[in-house]
């Protein structure tokens, strides 16, 4: 059991929760709903990953700001490979089973997850919101100026 602090992600909010490798999805939620302190209900929670697509030649990929895989790089660090960029629509996301426990998921220290909560209606009806994790622009200008 080792624990992992991950950083969890929605538009520009970013939350470091802290977890076990065994835990589950569930209880992860459960740390971060407790953490959010919204009295949000952990269904209308969703946890998500970048989905890794094979390269040409079959090993993982990352799947960049752009949509496009990036240079083959180790499972282990596939989590914390989407934290920056902007969303693409080529990009696209795994829900994370509540089951379904940290380390199975291949989850590493530092690893990032994204959050969007339901948006539900009065009528019982409602859709998830996507994924949105703005650009990350520089705090410097660049131009020339001293």
């Amino acid at each position: 059991m080792s624990p992992l602090t991950l950083r969890l992600k929605r538009n520009k909010q970013t939350y470091f929760v802290t977890a076990d490798s065994t835990d589950s999805v569930s209880v992860l939620k459960g740390k971060f709903l407790q953490m959010l302190g919204k009295g949000k209900n952990p269904r209308e929670v969703r946890l998500q990953v970048v989905v890794v697509p094979r390269l040409e030649d079959g090993t993982l990929g990352v799947a960049s700001a752009t949509g496009r895989a990036a240079q083959q790089t180790p499972v282990s660090k596939l989590p914390q490979a989407a934290a920056g960029g902007s969303v693409n629509a080529a990009i696209q996301y795994s829900a994370l089973d509540d089951s379904a426990i940290l380390e199975q998921l291949g989850l590493v220290d530092d690893g990032v997850v994204f959050f969007t909560f339901w948006l539900g209606d009065d009528s019982g009806g409602g859709s998830w919101e996507q994924v949105s994790v703005p650009e990350v622009e520089p705090l410097d200008d660049d131009d020339g100026r001293n």
